[in-house]
């Protein structure tokens, strides 16, 4: 009889982890894309309370950057329905204030009936904007009326990791992360090369190249002479193009224009696009009060239900002897 209440204590918590999680105070903290030169996103993570809890839960976000001493607050408490909730604080360009590591955690406290606070794992963000050089040694090779080959030469930056390819059949070539041709892996200061198919044989087409490194930072441009390059950048840090052996960074996503010089990579500097708006706190299935009296409620009926049936069968044997 024993056994067979173990075993049924044992099957409730395979077959509902989240609910047996949730009898209890928790918290938890999401782990950021880390190295990244994103200076705009929400640190999220989760709290949630005992069933038919009433009491607010209140969390705090805390961040130590290169420059602190210690864990210092960064955006106004969160205050989640009783329960518990998704919780999200906003990082932006104010908390990342430089380069380097920077260490997140939250904290979770409630006060009644009496206090009780908890403290989420630390987690990591490299945040890096300096970007890698822009290639060297461009040079194109018609190798027949369907395919050209591409001859490049990583810079000696450290950074590099990819180098992306662009083609048009004009002079003016976009190049932005949905405009990317192939792009190949590759080390700095290494010799690269692609031999790349075009779409009508005979046809000329036209390339650029650029670098990019562990952040998604991407260097200037450089390619066939006498093209306009359009590069289409999104981001809320600094966007800046550089002439080839430079360190700028351009972004891989959304708007400003830009012209290369013949055999040279970009130099203008676009002006940056600051995007301050929020993402809506997402809530959480199954965590509001309401949820989990009726998950309880299920939970206890069809418990007793069984321990009802074991019993009566242990009855009906200790008759039958």
């Amino acid at each position: 009889m024993k056994l067979k209440l173990f075993l049924l204590a044992a099957l409730a918590v395979y077959i509902f982890p989240n609910v047996i999680f949730a009898a209890s105070f928790s918290l938890t903290i999401d782990r950021p894309k880390s190295p990244s030169r994103i200076d705009n996103f929400n640190l999220t993570g989760t709290s949630l309370d005992r069933p038919n809890a009433t009491r607010n839960i209140t969390v705090k976000c805390y961040k130590k950057g290169p420059s602190d001493s210690n864990f210092v607050q960064f955006d106004t408490d969160q205050i989640l329905i009783p329960g518990g909730n998704v919780y999200s604080c906003s990082v932006n360009n104010s908390t990342l204030n430089s380069d380097g590591v920077y260490s997140f955690k939250t904290v979770a406290s409630v006060s009644e009936p009496s206090f009780e606070q908890l403290t989420s794992d630390i987690v990591n963000y490299d945040y890096n904007t300096s970007g890698p050089s822009t290639p060297v040694n461009y040079s194109k090779e018609r190798l027949n009326s369907c395919d050209y080959k591409i001859k490049f030469k990583t810079a000696d930056d450290g950074k590099t990791v990819k180098v992306q390819i662009f083609r048009s059949d004009t002079l003016s070539i976009h190049v932005d992360a949905g405009a990317v041709l192939t792009s190949v892996n590759i080390s700095p200061n290494t010799e690269g090369e692609i031999t790349n198919s075009v779409p009508i044989c005979g046809k000329d087409y036209y390339y650029v190249i650029r670098a990019v490194d562990s952040s998604d930072n991407a260097s200037g441009t450089i390619g066939d002479s006498f093209t306009t390059t359009t590069t289409t950048s999104t981001t809320t840090g600094s966007v800046a193009g550089s002439q080839t052996g430079g360190t700028g960074a351009i972004v891989l996503t959304d708007a400003s224009a830009q012209v290369a010089e013949p055999g040279q990579t970009t130099s203008d500097t676009p002006e940056p696009i600051i995007d301050n708006s929020q993402a809506p706190t997402p809530s959480i299935l199954g965590t509001s009060t309401e949820d989990r009296k009726k998950i309880t409620k299920w939970l206890l009926g069809a418990a007793a239900i069984i321990v009802g049936y074991l019993l009566m069968k242990a009855r009906r044997r200790s008759k039958s002897k």
